[in-house]
């Protein structure tokens, strides 16, 4: 629903947007979602940015320029986008889904929204509250450090493993 991410960003007064990623190829002769986004932001006078596919190094450096860290997805599985800007404490606002819902704690970790006029509204107080941003980048990124990183996780499965593994029996 980068749409909607689009009309709400073109009623907050600083806001610039930054698109990363590519999208799934679409059917013959159907204009791309990118296309339909451009036109879109043609049409609301809204300055949008379409880096494509980036390498993952360059990821960290785009997340940690940004104010604010939008995904207003309609549904979500594992949203590592999402877990990836938590990581470099970027203050997030994710749509009221499964997935999203499962990682950012509303008001704590991150601002969660159900509409347009919500978006507007957590944008815009991200933007007028540094504070605020501040205090949600650090604690996303106190959660992301704690659940989300590599090598923690893959100490905690082996962890797991260990205890149900039994040491072989003497014959």
């Amino acid at each position: 629903r980068l749409d909607l991410l689009l009309r709400a960003a073109a009623r907050v007064e600083q806001a610039d947007v930054v698109i990363v990623g590519e999208e799934p190829t679409t059917a013959p002769g159907k204009p791309s979602y990118r296309m339909e986004l451009e036109q879109l932001a043609r049409d609301i006078s809204l300055k949008v940015h379409f880096y494509g596919r980036v390498p993952n190094q360059a990821l960290p450096e785009i997340l940690n320029q940004a104010s604010v860290f939008v995904l207003p997805s309609l549904k979500e599985g594992n949203p590592k986008a999402l877990m990836e800007a938590m990581a470099c404490a970027c203050p997030c606002v994710g749509t009221r889904v499964p997935g999203i819902t499962d990682i950012i704690e509303h008001e704590k970790t991150g601002l969660l929204v159900d509409n347009e006029d919500e978006l507007v509204a957590a944008i815009s107080r991200l933007f007028s509250n540094p504070s605020l941003s501040l205090k949600l980048g650090q604690q996303a990124h106190l959660q992301a450090n704690e659940h989300f990183d590599l090598m923690k996780n893959i100490e905690r499965e082996a962890n797991l493993l260990r205890q149900y593994m039994r040491a072989p029996e003497a014959s």
